[in-house]
């Protein structure tokens, strides 16, 4: 048995018809049908009913394909870390990040390039954390900078930094020359929100919640920017992390904000990776880097 069987059974299992998986695998049917009764001779037993239309898994079948599809994430994944291995020094590390995170990781990538100058660094936005997390167990990123954590034991999740949350307003507003604020003074203000599955819009419903109102919003937005342009367009407020315009505070020239307090919401930031995958020398300097960028 070799991985090339594994694939061709996929295929099939799939596709439930020899001649749309042979089309897939770029094969003639004939030899994927013989490629299958070799399989089943090796192992002892049928994978497959056979009937007119389609073709249905044997429930020694359904077994066996538990079992290959993570015989095919394991060969899939090692693959993965043997190019990593091969190219020590070289090829590129692919991180997930946070769009507030873009303003102070090329300071540390800066640093980092100093020593690592044929590496390629390749940032993926992701918006969604059922994404990250599917991307770091997949090996497709290598480390993540999220505002999340999982229960799932193969991820590692460190705290780099405690990001205070504060409303975001025109200059114009009312309460731009106000400190802070308490969340349920707000109440009667039109809010921008952001899209389904970012983080933030989970917190400010759950301060809004707490705070005993239903916010009035007509925008939802998928970015940063977009928010800083419809507030100061005199559009509504939002909340937004205070980092985002630590790092970059040319944001911040044609507007204004307001703390909030009793009490102060905050988020973590954390570094996320897989702690079974293989990371070269290179990628854990990195790591370090961002970590001690916050100590």
């Amino acid at each position: 048995m070799d991985i090339r069987q594994l694939k061709y059974f996929d295929s099939l299992v799939r596709n439930k018809k020899f001649t749309k998986a042979a089309e897939e695998l770029f094969i003639s049917q004939p030899s994927l049908t013989n490629m299958i009764k070799k399989l089943e001779k090796e192992l002892g037993f049928k994978l497959f009913e056979r009937t007119t239309r389609e073709i249905s898994l044997t429930e020694s079948g359904e077994l066996f394909y538990k079992h290959t599809q993570n015989i095919m994430q394991v060969y899939d994944l090692t693959l993965k870390e043997m190019e990593e291995i091969k190219f020590v020094g070289k090829g590129k590390i692919t991180i997930a990040v946070l769009e507030s995170s873009n303003f102070w990781l090329p300071k540390v990538i800066k640093t980092f390039a100093e020593k690592y100058r044929e590496l390629k660094i390749n940032f993926k936005n992701i918006i969604f954390w059922e994404d990250v997390e599917k991307a770091l167990l997949n090996y497709d990123i290598h480390f993540a900078i999220t505002n999340h954590q999982t229960n799932n034991p193969n991820l590692v999740h460190y705290e780099l930094y405690q990001d205070e949350l504060i409303i975001l307003l025109p200059e114009t507003h009312h309460l731009s020359k106000k400190r802070a604020v308490a969340f349920n003074d707000l109440k009667d203000e039109i809010f921008i929100n952001f899209s389904k599955g970012f983080q933030i819009r989970e917190d400010f419903l759950k301060l809004c919640l707490e705070a005993g109102f239903n916010p009035k919003s007509i925008y939802e937005v998928n970015d940063f920017d977009a928010v800083c342009s419809l507030v100061e367009n005199e559009l509504g407020i939002a909340l937004m992390p205070e980092s985002y315009f630590k790092y970059a505070p040319q944001k911040l020239e044609k507007l204004s904000y307001t703390r909030i307090k009793d009490p102060t919401p905050t988020r973590s930031v954390y570094i996320s990776f897989h702690k079974q995958r293989y990371l070269t020398p290179a990628t854990h300097d990195l790591i370090t880097l961002v970590k001690k960028f916050f100590e």
